[in-house]
Formats: C-alpha cells, sequence, structure tokens
C-alpha cells in the first residue's frame, strides 16, 4: 500500500521523501518514488500441502530460482493477515498455524500445473449452511368497501357502487358488468373507469378507484410488494390477455381531445426520420437459449453468451441467411421467413474474442433457437401508426422491439463501434472526436436511436449522445490519472482504496509480459476481468452475508484455502503481496517472482520499488495477483457508475453544441452509425425498409406567448428576520483579520435593495464567525455545534454559511446538522463569489427570501386561469435511487411537494422513505405505500390557512418511464383519493363541496426529442425560443402528450419536456367553462398555456425554467434527502447496515423507521422550503 501523502491536516510538513507518487514510466523524476513502469503478473494459484516442513518465506532480497515453465508458476499459498503497513510486521510463520481451507486455483491459458501437496487433517469440514431466503412481500390490491356501506356520505355511496365493476389492472381491458344497484345508469367502461364516472348529482360525484380483477372486496396486504414481485404480476397480467385480434390497446391513457390552437404557428425540425416498411416482410421471432454441452448448465453470463451467439452466427451454414438475420446476442432473434431446422441447434467451440484460432481442447457449447411468433410487420404496421385498438399490445411491442433491434444490429457488428443499454452506440475510432474527463476517463461521441410510432407514421429518434469509456492505458498510468483526481484529499487512506476499488472493478485488461501465440503465429492474449485489490483476507473463507454476522456462510470444498497468500494490507504494492511458491516451498513476493521470471521487465523500472496497488484478477476465495504495470485496458468499456462533480462539468462541457452542429451530425453521421443507410446496411432491403428522407422531419408547432413577470423587486419581502453568517474553513486556512466579512456585508446590502427588512447579527470579534470543520466521515466538529446551538437559543432565523470549495461531503453533513439537528434555515455559498457581482447576490437573495418566508414574485393576472381561483393545490412527485456506488441497503426516497396558495410561491416538501426498497433490489419508483401520508400533511397544511380542502390536485410526476405510465395510474392515483376521502369523511369538505378532482400529469425530463428552428441563412439552424410547443407529427392520439420547451437556451441545443396526461378531472372541465364574453377555451389550450406560465415561477430563478417548477421542486427535495442519508449514498464505512431477512418484519420496520427518523426535520424548518 502506497505511503500516506503529506497531510496538511494533521500538521505534517510536506514530504519530500520516496514515498511520494510520481507520474509512472518515467524514473528520470524522483526516482526514488518507486512508480515505475510495466511490470508483471502473478497467479496465486491455491492448493493444499502434505509437507511436514514448516513454510519459509523469502524477503524480496532473496534469491530464487527461476521456473521451468517459464510462465506464471503455479503458487500454493497461505494467507496470513498482518496488522502493519510493512513486510517486516509479519510474524514468522509457523507449522502450527496452517489453516485449513484447501483450493486449487485457476490457471491462465497454457500455463502447466505445478506439484500440488495436501493433508487432509488441514481441511475444514463441509458444512450445510442454509442461506437467508430473500423476503416474501404480498401483493398488495386495491381496498374496496363492501356494498353495505353506509350511503350517507357521497364518498362511501360511490365507492359501494362501482366495487363491482371489473377492470384488467395490467391492460385496461374492461369487461362487460351489470349496472350499479344503487346507480343504474353507470356501466362499467374502459374509458371512464380511470377518467370519470357519470353521477347522479354533484353532491354526490366522486371519481371511480380502478377496481380489481375480482369483484369480490380484495385483502389488503400489510407488506409491499418487491420490485421483482411488481414485474412479475405485470408479466402474468400480460401473459393472460387475450390473443392478437381480441385484446386491445389500454383505452385507460387519455386519448388526446384536440389539437393546441393557442399562440401562433410556426414550422420547426425534429430529429426524426419517417421510416416505412416498403414491401410484405413477416417476421419470425425466436429465443436464444445457449448452455453448456457437458455437464448441461444454462450460461448466463452476458459477455459469454454473446460471444456464444456471434461465434454460432459465424458458422458456415448461417452465411446464406446473413442478411435476413438480426440479434441482440443476449436472448432474441428475429428472421425474415422460418430458418431451416438444421440451424434451430448449432454446437460450437469457444473462442475468446480476442483469439483467431480455436484451443482444441476448449469447451462446447450449445446456441438453440425456439421459434415463437411470426409478425406480419407489413400489415400490422398501418394498424400502430393508426392506433388501431384491434391490435394486441404485445404485437405491437414485439415490432417496435424488433425494429430496434434491427437499428443496432448494425453497429454490433462493426468493428470500431460499441453499443451500450441497446439504444446508443459510440465509434472507438474517433480519435479526433475523444475529450478528456480525467481521472482516467475520456468521452466518447456516438449517438442515441430508437423506433417510436407517431400519428401517420413510423418514426426513428435519432440524436447525438456522449459516453464516458475508461481509457486505453497501462494500468498504472490509469491509476496515477485517477489519483491525481483524489489529489485534494490529502492522504491514501480506506476511503480512498475502497473509491479505487470501486473505479476497477469489473475492467477487463490484458496481461503484457504473456506474449502467447497460436500455432499460426496469431497472438493469443490473456484477458482477465479485476476483481479488486488485493486484501488481507484473499484466499480465506468468504465472510458471512453482508449484514449478517451471525451465520457463518456455506462452505464449499473447492473454495476452501490452506495456503492463502500473505497480503500486508489492502492496496498493497507488488513487494507487500507474497505466494507460496510450490517448487521453491516458501513464500515468494510478486515483485520478486516477476524478477526472476520475467527480468528486465517492465522496461526501465524494477517493481521491488513500486507503490502501485496490486490488483487481484480472480475471486476473493481463488486469487490471481497481477502487478499494475502488467496490465492494460481493453478498449471499448463504459463506465457505468457515477461520475465526480469535476468530471460532470467537464461531461457538460463536452455534451454543449449548437444546434447547427448537432443537426449536422445526425443527417451526416447519425443515420449511418444506426445502420439507416442502405448503401452501408445491405439487411435493409432483406427486411423492406426505406427512409423516404436522410433529411430532418419537418413539425408544426406553436409560439406561445411570453409571461411578464416582474423580477425587480421581491413581491413580498420578509420582515423582521434576524440572520448571522459563519465563514467554514480548513485547519491550515489562515483567519480573515477584516472587521466585515465582505460577502455578508454585501448580501445585506441587496436585501436592503429588493425591500427586505432584515438584521445581521454579528460577534464583536470578527474570528468567532470563522470555524473550522472537518469533513471526514466520523468527524464530530464541536466549534460549529457550539455556533449552531447559540444562534438557535439566541433566536436567529437564518445562517448564511460560507463554504471553501463544493466538497459535497462537508455541504452534506452541514445541512444535515443545519436542518435536522438544530432546526437553522440556511444557504451556503462559496468563498470565492465575488461580492461585488450584483446578479448573483440578487440569485442569493431570492433563496434567503423563499426560506424565511416571503414571496419573491407573481404571474400576471389570468395567466394561470382556474388556479388564480385558490382553489387549487399544485403537487411535484419525485423519487431518487441509490447509485451503482451506493450501499447495498440504501432505500428508495419519495418525495412530495405542494403550494399552498394561488401565488404558487411556498412549495412545503414531504420526504419518505420507500418501505421495502434497497438498491440491491433496483429500487422502488412507485410511491404507492408512501403517497397517501405525504398528501395528508399538506391537505393539513392547507387546511390550516384556507380553512377547506382544494378544489383541485394538479399532479405533476417525475420519474417515471414510458412503460410504467398503466402502473402509476394502477398505485398511485388510488392512494392520491384515499388521502382526500379521509379528510372528506372527517367532515372537510371544498369549496365546492364536490369531492376532490385530480388531474395526473407526468413530466419526462430524459428524453431525446429536439427541436431546431430554421433561420433565414439555408442550411442554418438555431434554438427555438421559450414558449415553443409541439403536439402534431411526433405524438400519438394515446396518450395525451405534448413537448413544451419553456425556456430559452443560452448555450447548446435546447432540451424540451415531456408532458403526458395520464388522467384528468380538472382540464376538461375547467376548459368548457364560460369566461366572460369569451368563449370556452380548448382544454389542449389551457394545460400549454398554464404549464408555460408556471415556469415562469420557479422561486430562484430569474428567468423561465426548463420543467414545472412542481416538478423541479420536487427533484430539489430529493437531492436535499441525499444528503440526509449521504453515508448510505455515497457507502461510506459509517453507513448502516440494513438487518438481514432472518431477523424478522419487525427488525425491518424499525429499520426503516430509524431511516425515517433522519429524514423527518422540525416543524420550523420543514413548513418552508428548506431544500431551495
Amino acid at each position: 500500500m502506497p505511503p500516506k501523502k503529506a497531510d496538511s491536516k494533521n500538521g505534517d510538513s510536506p514530504s519530500t521523501t520516496s514515498n511520494q507518487r510520481a507520474p509512472p514510466g518515467n524514473p528520470q523524476q524522483n526516482v526514488d518514488r518507486h512508480r515505475t513502469n510495466p511490470s508483471d503478473h502473478i497467479q496465486s494459484t491455491v492448493a493444499s500441502r502434505s509437507s511436514q516442513q514448516p513454510p519459509q518465506r523469502v524477503g524480496s532480497g532473496s534469491e530464487a530460482r527461476p521456473s521451468s515453465s517459464g510462465g506464471p508458476v503455479t503458487a500454493n499459498s497461505w494467507a496470513k493477515v498482518a496488522a502493519g503497513h510493512s513486510r517486516g510486521s509479519l510474524s514468522q510463520l509457523k507449522a502450527n498455524q496452517l489453516p485449513t481451507h484447501p483450493v486449487v486455483m485457476p490457471l491462465p491459458p497454457g500455463v502447466t500445473q505445478g506439484p500440488t501437496f495436501g493433508t487432509p487433517q488441514h481441511q475444514i469440514p463441509q458444512t450445510n449452511v442454509p442461506t437467508p431466503n430473500s423476503r416474501q412481500r404480498a401483493s398488495q390490491e386495491l381496498q374496496q368497501v363492501p356494498s353495505h356501506a353506509q350511503s350517507a356520505n357521497p364518498m362511501n355511496t360511490i365507492r359501494s357502487g362501482i366495487s363491482s365493476m371489473n377492470l384488467d389492472a395490467a391492460t385496461g381491458i374492461s369487461q362487460k358488468a351489470s349496472p350499479s344497484p344503487q346507480f343504474p345508469h353507470i356501466h362499467q367502461s374502459s374509458k371512464s373507469q380511470l377518467q370519470q364516472v357519470a353521477y347522479p348529482s354533484s353532491t354526490d360525484r366522486m371519481p371511480a378507484l380502478p377496481a380489481t380483477k375480482s369483484s369480490a372486496p380484495a385483502a389488503v396486504s400489510s407488506t409491499k410488494p418487491s420490485a421483482a414481485d411488481s414485474n412479475r404480476q405485470s408479466k402474468a397480467s400480460d401473459e393472460e390477455s387475450p390473443q392478437d385480434g381480441q385484446s386491445k390497446v389500454s383505452s385507460s391513457l387519455i386519448k388526446r381531445p384536440q389539437y393546441c390552437n393557442a399562440g401562433t404557428p410556426l414550422r420547426l425540425y425534429a430529429n426524426f426520420f419517417k421510416l416505412n416498411v416498403s414491401k410484405s416482410v413477416k417476421l419470425v421471432s425466436y429465443s436464444i437459449e445457449v448452455t453448456r454441452q457437458d455437464p448441461s448448465v444454462e450460461i448466463t453470463n452476458g459477455g459469454l453468451r454473446s460471444q456464444c451467439i456471434r461465434l454460432a452466427l459465424q458458422e458456415a451454414r448461417f452465411l446464406r441467411y446473413r442478411n435476413r438475420i438480426v440479434t441482440d446476442h443476449q436472448a432474441n432473434l428475429y428472421s425474415v421467413g422460418q430458418l431451416s431446422e438444421e440451424l434451430h441447434t448449432t454446437n460450437i467451440q469457444y473462442r475468446d474474442e480476442h483469439h483467431q484460432t480455436t484451443d482444441p481442447n476448449a469447451r462446447i457449447y450449445v446456441v438453440a433457437l425456439k421459434e415463437g411468433r411470426t409478425i406480419d410487420i407489413s400489415s400490422l404496421v398501418p394498424k400502430i401508426v393508426s392506433e388501431d385498438l384491434t391490435i394486441g399490445k404485445e404485437s405491437r411491442s414485439e415490432i417496435l422491439t424488433a425494429l430496434n433491434i434491427f437499428l443496432h444490429d448494425f453497429a454490433q457488428r462493426q468493428p470500431t463501434s460499441i453499443t451500450y443499454l441497446r439504444d446508443k452506440c459510440f465509434h472507438l475510432g474517433h480519435h479526433s472526436s475523444r475529450h478528456n474527463l480525467f481521472g482516467g476517463l475520456e468521452a466518447i461521441p456516438g449517438f442515441f436511436s430508437s423506433v417510436r410510432p407517431a400519428s401517420d407514421t413510423l418514426m426513428v429518434n435519432v440524436n447525438p449522445s456522449r459516453g464516458a469509456f475508461y481509457k486505453v492505458l497501462r494500468l498504472d498510468h490509469l491509476m496515477y490519472e485517477w489519483d491525481e483526481a483524489w489529489k485534494d484529499r490529502g492522504s491514501w487512506d480506506a476511503v480512498e482504496l475502497d473509491a479505487l476499488q470501486a473505479f476497477l472493478k469489473g475492467l477487463r485488461i490484458k496481461a503484457l509480459h504473456l506474449n502467447k501465440k497460436d500455432g499460426k503465429g496469431n497472438p493469443c492474449p490473456w484477458i482477465k476481468r479485476i476483481s479488486g485489490l488485493a486484501q488481507t483476507t484473499d484466499g480465506q473463507t468468504p465472510p458471512p452475508p453482508r449484514g449478517d454476522k451471525t451465520k457463518p456462510p456455506a462452505q464449499d470444498p473447492s473454495k476452501i484455502v490452506t495456503l492463502p497468500p500473505v497480503v500486508d494490507v489492502k492496496g498493497a504494492n507488488p513487494s507487500q503481496v507474497q505466494f507460496w511458491h510450490d517448487k521453491k516451498n516458501m513464500y515468494v513476493s510478486v515483485s520478486d517472482h516477476f524478477k526472476e521470471e520475467y527480468p528486465g521487465y517492465p522496461p526501465g523500472g524494477d517493481l521491488s520499488r513500486s507503490l502501485w496497488c496490486v490488483v487481484n484478477v480472480g475471486s476473493q476465495e481463488r486469487p490471481i495477483y497481477l502487478p499494475a504495470e502488467a496490465c492494460e485496458v481493453l478498449p471499448g468499456q463504459a463506465h457505468k457508475k457515477k461520475l465526480s462533480p469535476q468530471q460532470t462539468t467537464k461531461m457538460i462541457e463536452v455534451a454543449v453544441r449548437r444546434p447547427f452542429v448537432n443537426k449536422k451530425a445526425i443527417e451526416q453521421d447519425g443515420l449511418r452509425s444506426v445502420g439507416l443507410s442502405a448503401t452501408d446496411n445491405n439487411k435493409m432491403d432483406s427486411f423492406g425498409l426505406t427512409l423516404p428522407s436522410s433529411s430532418l422531419l419537418t413539425v408544426e408547432a406553436r409560439q406561445l406567448p411570453l409571461s411578464s413577470v416582474s423580477r425587480m423587486e421581491f413581491e413580498t419581502p420578509a420582515k423582521d428576520q434576524h440572520w448571522t453568517y459563519v465563514r467554514i474553513r480548513d485547519q491550515n486556512d489562515p483567519l480573515i483579520v477584516e472587521p466585515k466579512d465582505k460577502i455578508a456585508d454585501a448580501l445585506k446590502q441587496r436585501l436592503s435593495d429588493h425591500g427586505m427588512s432584515v438584521s445581521l447579527y454579528t460577534a464583536r470579534d470578527q474570528k468567532n464567525h470563522q470555524i473550522e470543520f472537518d469533513s471526514r466521515p466520523g468527524a464530530l466538529n464541536e466549534p460549529l455545534r457550539m455556533f449552531l446551538d447559540q444562534v438557535s437559543r439566541r433566536g436567529v432565523r437564518f445562517l448564511l454559511i460560507i463554504l471553501p470549495d463544493n466538497d459535497a461531503n462537508r455541504y452534506s453533513r452541514l445541512k444535515l446538522l443545519c436542518d435536522k439537528t438544530y432546526g437553522v434555515k440556511n444557504v451556503c455559498v462559496l468563498a470565492e463569489t465575488d461580492s461585488g457581482d450584483k446578479p448573483k447576490m440578487s440569485n442569493l437573495c431570492l433563496k434567503v427570501n423563499l426560506k424565511m418566508g416571503g414571496v419573491n414574485f407573481v404571474a400576471p393576472a389570468r395567466s394561470l386561469d382556474f388556479i388564480e381561483a385558490g382553489a387549487t393545490m399544485v403537487i411535484g412527485i419525485d423519487v431518487t435511487h441509490g447509485s451503482a456506488t451506493s450501499a447495498e441497503s440504501t432505500p428508495s426516497v419519495a418525495a412530495m411537494v405542494a403550494s399552498m396558495d394561488c401565488k404558487l410561491a411556498h412549495w412545503p416538501a414531504e420526504l419518505r422513505v420507500q418501505s421495502g426498497s434497497s438498491r440491491r433490489d433496483g429500487g422502488l419508483e412507485m410511491t404507492s405505500f408512501n403517497l397517501e401520508g405525504m398528501l395528508v400533511e399538506h391537505l393539513r397544511r392547507w387546511r390550516a390557512k384556507h380553512g377547506k380542502l382544494p378544489n383541485n390536485l394538479l399532479v405533476f410526476r417525475d420519474g417515471i418511464s414510458e412503460g410504467q405510465y398503466e402502473e402509476s395510474l394502477q398505485t398511485e392515483l388510488p392512494k392520491l383519493r384515499a388521502a382526500c376521502e379521509q379528510d372528506w369523511e372527517k367532515g372537510h369538505t371544498t369549496t365546492s363541496n364536490e369531492p376532490v378532482k385530480i388531474t395526473f400529469i407526468v413530466c419526462a425530463k430524459r428524453h431525446h426529442t429536439r427541436f431546431y428552428k430554421p433561420t433565414d441563412k439555408p442550411g442554418q439552424v438555431v434554438n427555438p425560443l421559450g414558449g415553443t410547443y409541439v403536439d402534431k407529427d411526433i405524438t400519438e392520439s394515446y396518450p395525451w402528450d405534448f413537448y413544451l420547451q419553456s425556456h430559452t437556451a443560452l448555450k447548446g441545443t435546447a432540451r424540451p419536456a415531456h408532458y403526458i396526461v395520464l388522467h384528468d378531472e380538472i382540464i376538461k372541465h375547467e376548459a368548457s367553462k364560460p369566461r366572460g364574453d369569451e368563449a370556452p377555451i380548448r382544454p389542449a389550450d389551457l394545460i400549454a398555456q398554464i404549464t408555460h406560465n408556471m415556469c415562469y415561477l420557479f422561486g430562484r430563478s430569474t428567468s423561465s425554467v426548463s420543467i414545472c417548477p412542481a416538478v423541479y421542486y420536487a427533484d430539489l427535495a430529493c437531492t436535499r434527502a441525499r444528503c440526509y442519508l449521504m453515508d448510505l449514498y455515497n457507502n461510506t464505512p459509517q453507513a448502516p447496515q440494513a438487518p438481514p431477512a432472518s431477523a424478522g418484519e419487525s427488525a425491518l420496520e424499525n429499520w426503516q423507521k430509524s431511516l425515517q427518523a433522519r429524514l423527518d426535520l422540525p416543524a420550523n424548518v420543514k413548513d418552508h422550503m428548506f431544500y431551495i
């Protein structure tokens, strides 16, 4: 392990010794730093040992005879965990300390197994310890009220009246039902079930709850289904739907009432191309199974399956079908017409993709094709684009899947391209277009593509994309670049080593010191995947399952080690890792082994002086070690983990390109890259696909009028508020000796300019406002705690925090202390902020005024239509999940924000841990188990201010994909209704004395639709202006959706927001009302104008924002929740571990309650916009 750098935080002076890291491969600079050129590989092959002689250990300076094999030596190793950081700290091994875990390690291709020794008495007997079963979560069904429920309350009357309705929850297909006994005129309708139900009178009016498949009352489960359970239920429902020709497209989604006619018309380019099916084509679908021949075992590894399928398609008998077949190289294959029976089963002898010849002893795999459905694509496509309800949802989905596989099949066949997530392809040959992201990563250009149906044709959406990839470097050079990105952390500590291991885990490398060739002289590189860094526990029995320290793991005799490697410390260098050498009957270090077996390697370097970490390319039970100098990163490996803030900023800079550049790239390179150029892709003719034009599609759009929100001064400034400031500094930062703090003084002046009457509380000595803060996990930071305690006791309402940098850990810990522990409202600003920059200080004032209860600005009269009546609550909902680098027990967190009046100025937030959700099961997107309680809290706040319930709930939902629309309607919408019913049944009514109406709209941000506005110059395009609305040409009638670009992009290419109206009880109703002498407005015009005008009311912006503020605020609230659970989301050593499933439901509930307690804030913070 590399020694610590000079740590200024601990008072250490900068070191000039040989322990500092230097760029690898440059021995002339600071030779004593030991960072040298490439090195070698060591395999720690472990076997049992029978020799009665105690093992001997050879130091780095000891002599050892070379291996006669000329390759990696088979090592029989036995590990001893050492506490020290140097090899000298290891105690002398003794014969009676031999562990009892024998196992035989795998050898690289072409390496001969050395002699093996073993003593049965040293083996631990096999034990069969059952692993804990995963929690079984019962499916929660919608609650129904029995028919004998009292009908005095109109809510009970309506619920009992619709209890016998029967609706397929997955497909929305209604079954014919008898009339309701209470209301004979109410029949089950597939269109009215989730929209509106006819009511006998206004007092009885309440929208119907979606019914379950059974007419009998459903039991409500106390537990929540997992994400996997939900997927299985959805799949089961799809399988139960009628066959093609009988089923219908789900009609629970609203059909577009009409197109928008507001504003002025204009024509734009959209990054879509029409795709025509020019001739009769019948596709046959095949599912692919890959199994090992002997014994027959199904292969689930994605990389292995892909290579086996690729080898099978290279067989001579497939050649005549090559232009008629497309596949995703995983599970699906589509062919034009049926394939002959002989192709249904293919035996292939495995060959690595980097080898040109097949090893005669290689394992044999069986690739089997199972014929599925036959799809007449030429006859079904017209029905899809016309939205014919007679076409089955399964057929619709399968055609789109087949066409999307067709797009990406072309990229998969190109030697210089790589596909990612099945919808993006990147070009590895474009070296001139690569951009350095630092930290060992680079941005590579590519294209996104997807086939989508539109109102009258199929469309292909093509958009430029950028992906983060590992650089093709020698591994020690990659580590050096990564380490440079961490240079400000101060030490090579456990946190950094964990981060380095996460960065390298799963990375494929090529061994540089093994120059093997086949019989024809072709190179046969040895390719391995990094499993982690060398650790002290390598070669020992695996630890118990995470979170369950009471049960031992199941013992596998093939994974028991008697002579584990000796690793001084996690992240050890080649001199600190030793393995048992069978032939020498002693321990040999990795550096000594390479020195003897590969003299002169690495060129110009010495592994004994290297400080770079040794990597394990085997497993923790059976490790195989390689020094970093002996590895080279293979090309085309996407970095799928979260980027650092600096890398994210750089990626945004790289991806920001002018509209003209993007349009040109799509038309010139995009079509060819995704296989839509007939001259490059000869399969287009076989599949009957043509592009009528290679130019971007022209679409009709509307330009909505701009709003005239006044932003010169606050609408309602906060008054009589006391505030103070604190300047956070690192341990060695100098104290500021000036009498006043420039930033605090400038903020005070700007607040006064905006009409805000506040008083700044300052201490007599300015030094009392400067406090050291340690952002490392576990630090107590008592000085800051004492300061915050004084602030809260003195009645200070607001705290300005001046930060030295944008360190995310420091920011999260400060927010947790201020918001949660001490209940002090606060705003953070960087110390580098120019106090004389009035726009920046004014933007800071916007946050301060909102948090102090003021109103920044309001919309002009009549711009928000029915919202101005003061009886509509606008709601935003979002869910955040753990990333790949988060702790496995990281929960999903839901956030709901809600407006409190017609000004849409204040949006309190509710945060809830999603019960039963964690990163290990993919998180939980649906909020059905938390939604009701969150809305109840918001309704309580509304009643406290207005005395009654709101008439309307206008809900904007963020974060769900197209495939989750119906699931959201079936799970989330009923919970919103239930919350309203709770208050209604308690006697709380609305102003209209009618049940609360709900409109549910999804706001999608992560899509690839872009618009380009033509200019007077031929071929030139620019971004459209704010207020651009599109609901034609690229949309369908089901569901009711539209694109709205509400902001004016200052740089780059603007991305519009995509709004989908899933359920509506408000818009059509309000649009039908007369407006004085004016005629009723179109529903499409009404929702367009309201949504656009709301985007001008985002509280901390001086211009219109790109998405509705309700969604924006919910997203910010989720981000703040991640700060409160920082240890879990960042996977720090202090992250709490969830109890195992065997602990029982009570332990799991207590775990969820403990996490929820960290999100529950004091009332003085919770009821304000603490997240802004």
